[in-house]
C-alpha cells in the first residue's frame, strides 16, 4: 500500500479534460520526494465542458511518521507537495480523503477547487461604539450637544445641574446580617444572605447631598457571590430616617432601628450567576425622606444613610434566596449606592435627538443585508411608551459627532426611517434591540461611496413634536464601555459583487522572534540585540 498519496479520478462520464492535468500529475509523481508506489489514475474525455473529479487520498498511518532527509517526516513532505499541487490546479473538482488501516473518512467531498468556501453562508459582523463622542444627544430647544455624558437617554434629557452621588460600603461593620427569628446579628462574613429568614443592613457614610435636595433617582447595586437559590424572592427596602450610628452585634439591632415611612418592594424572579450585578428598583422616595429630615446636615456630621432589606410581609411562602458579596469579601464588589439629585428646584426635562455612530463597520459594498439592528443595555429598570423614528445618515462614511451646536440636526439623513413604537419594559442590564434596520443599512452600503470599514451613524428622533417620545435609560460608552451600544449586521457572503465590492481593513503584524530583526555588523548581520541603531542596513521580518 502506498505510504504517500493516491490521486483517484472517480468519473462516471467524465475524466481529465486535458493532457495538461495528466502531465502535471505525472511530473508531480516524478519528483524525487515522492515514493515510487504513488499511483495516479486518470482518463480522457473530449468534452470541454466537463471538469475532472479528483479525490486525493492521504495516507495517515503510523509509517508516515518515519523521518526523511532534512529532519522532517513523511507526512510533512506529503503536505508540502500537496499544497504546491493545489496552488497549481485549475478548473477541476477536488476532494480529500484520509487513509489509514482499516480505512478512513472523506474529509472534504469533491467540489470545484475555485468555489468560495463561504458561498451561500450568512456572515455576522458586529461594530460597537468605541469612543465617547460616538454616542451623543442634542437638546432640541437650544441645539446644545451632549457628547460626554455617562447616560444615554432616548429621547428625554435631564435638565442642567443634575448631580450624582456614589458611595460604597467602606467599612466591614457597615454591612450586617440579622436572623429574623433569633435576632442574632453578624457583622463579619463574606456573603450577605437575602432570604425569608434574613434581614440585611447597609450603611453609607459621608454623603454631600444637601438638605432639601430633590432626589430624581436612587438605587442600590449588588454583586452575586454565588449562583444561589433561583426561586423568586420578594423583599422590602426601607431606610433609617435618622442614622443612629454604626451597626452593633446586639440581638435584634437592625429591627429596632427607626425606619422611614417610605418603603419599596423588590421582586427578584431571575437567576443570578456568580459575579453578576443587579440593581434595586428606584429608592428615590426613601432617600428623599432621609435628606428631608430636620436632623440631616452633611456639614454638621449627620451625613450617613442606612438601608434595611428584609422579606416582604406580604410574601407568603418566600423560599428564594440570593447571596451577595459583602465588604469583608471585596473592596471592589461590595454594595454600592447611587443617587441622582438637584441641589434645588430641578429644571424641566428637555426633548432631544440622539446620535449613535459605529466606525469600522465590516460590511462589503453591495453585499445583500439580511438583518441589521442596534443593541443597547438598560441602565436601570424602566417601563416606557415609545414613539420615535430611527434614520440613517446620508453618507458613505459618517463623520464623528462634534460639540458644535446642532451637530445632529444639521446632518442629512435618508428620507426613509424605521419607526420604534410601543411599550418597553426592561430590567437593569437587559439587552434592548431596535426594530430591523436592514433596509437603511442596505441603502447606504450599496452606494459607490461606501467601503467596508467605513462608519455608519443613526439619528433617533420623536415621530411627532407633541406627546412623549419615550425615555429609555441606556448605557453610554462613558458610563461603561462594555455596555455601550453595538450594531449587528448579517449579510450573504455569496452576494458580494465580484470586482465591484470594497472592503478596507488594517492588518497588523509584529516581529515575534529575535531572529526576525537584524542589522549589518562589520562582517555579518547580527540579531538578538536590545536596540536597532539604524546606522547600517536593518532587516525586519513579519511572519
Amino acid at each position: 500500500m502506498p505510504y504517500l498519496v493516491k490521486v483517484c479520478d472517480k468519473l462516471v462520464n467524465s475524466a481529465l479534460k486535458s493532457m495538461a492535468l495528466a502531465t502535471l500529475a505525472t511530473l508531480w509523481c516524478a519528483a524525487p520526494l515522492w515514493a515510487d508506489d504513488t499511483e495516479i489514475f486518470f482518463a480522457r474525455v473530449d468534452s470541454a465542458a466537463t471538469r475532472p473529479n479528483v479525490l486525493f487520498i492521504i495516507d495517515t498511518s503510523n509509517s508516515m511518521n518515519l523521518p526523511v532527509a532534512g529532519g522532517r517526516d513523511r507526512l510533512d513532505e506529503v503536505k508540502a507537495a500537496f499544497f504546491e499541487l493545489l496552488d497549481e490546479l485549475d478548473n477541476v473538482n477536488v476532494g480529500l480523503m484520509r487513509f489509514t488501516n482499516p480505512g478512513g473518512p472523506i474529509l472534504y467531498p469533491v467540489s470545484f477547487i475555485d468555489d468560495d468556501e463561504n458561498a451561500g453562508a450568512v456572515v455576522t459582523t458586529r461594530a460597537a461604539v468605541v469612543a465617547g463622542s460616538d454616542d451623543a444627544q442634542e437638546r432640541k430647544a437650544t441645539g446644545q450637544m451632549l457628547i460626554d455624558s455617562e447616560r444615554l437617554e432616548l429621547l428625554e434629557v435631564s435638565g442642567p445641574g443634575l448631580r450624582t452621588f456614589t458611595d460604597r460600603v467602606n467599612w466591614a461593620q457597615d454591612d450586617a446580617e440579622e436572623r429574623i427569628g433569633s435576632g442574632q446579628v453578624a457583622l463579619a462574613g463574606d456573603v450577605l444572605d437575602l432570604g425569608a429568614d434574613r434581614r440585611v443592613g447597609l450603611r453609607f457614610s459621608g454623603s454631600d447631598i444637601p438638605r432639601g435636595a430633590v432626589i430624581t433617582r436612587a438605587y442600590l447595586r449588588f454583586t452575586a457571590a454565588n449562583d444561589g437559590n433561583p426561586q423568586p424572592l420578594h423583599l422590602e427596602i426601607s431606610g433609617e430616617a435618622a442614622d443612629s450610628g454604626p451597626f452593633q452585634s446586639t440581638p435584634h439591632h437592625l429591627r429596632e432601628r427607626a425606619s422611614t415611612r417610605a418603603r419599596v418592594d423588590w421582586r427578584i424572579d431571575r437567576e443570578l450567576l456568580t459575579g453578576a450585578s443587579i440593581d434595586t428598583p428606584d429608592i428615590a422616595t426613601i432617600v428623599q425622606e432621609i435628606v428631608d429630615d430636620p436632623g440631616w446636615n452633611p456639614r454638621g456630621g449627620e451625613d450617613d444613610m442606612v438601608f434595611i432589606l428584609q422579606s416582604a410581609a406580604a410574601a407568603a411562602g418566600n423560599r428564594g434566596e440570593r447571596n451577595f458579596v459583602s465588604r469583608d469579601a471585596s473592596a471592589v464588589h461590595m454594595p454600592k449606592l447611587v443617587v441622582e439629585y438637584y441641589p434645588g428646584t430641578p429644571p424641566p426635562v428637555s426633548r432631544s435627538l440622539a446620535g449613535i455612530r459605529f466606525d469600522k463597520v465590516d460590511l462589503p459594498r453591495g453585499a445583500r443585508v439580511v438583518d441589521a439592528y442596534i443593541e443597547f443595555r438598560a441602565r436601570r429598570d424602566f417601563s416606557s411608551a415609545l414613539d420615535m423614528r430611527i434614520a440613517i445618515e446620508d453618507s458613505g462614511d459618517a463623520a464623528a459627532f462634534a460639540a458644535s451646536a446642532r451637530n445632529l440636526s444639521q446632518r442629512s439623513t435618508l428620507s426613509a426611517a424605521a419607526p420604534w413604537t410601543g411599550v418597553l419594559s426592561h430590567r437593569s442590564g437587559d439587552a434592548i434591540r431596535t426594530p430591523a434596520l436592514t433596509d437603511l443599512v442596505q441603502s447606504v452600503s450599496s452606494r459607490a461611496a461606501w467601503c467596508g470599514g467605513n462608519a455608519l451613524s443613526f439619528i433617533f428622533d420623536s415621530r411627532a413634536d407633541a406627546g412623549a417620545a419615550g425615555a429609555l435609560p441606556l448605557w453610554s460608552y462613558e458610563g461603561d464601555p462594555s455596555r455601550a451600544p453595538r450594531l449587528l449586521i448579517r449579510y450573504e457572503h455569496g452576494s458580494i459583487p465580484h470586482g465591484a465590492s470594497c472592503v478596507r481593513r488594517r492588518l497588523t503584524r509584529a516581529v515575534n522572534a529575535a531572529s526576525d530583526d537584524a542589522e549589518d555588523g562589520a562582517s555579518r548581520a547580527t540579531t538578538g540585540a536590545d536596540t536597532l541603531t539604524f546606522n547600517a542596513a536593518v532587516g525586519l521580518r513579519f511572519d
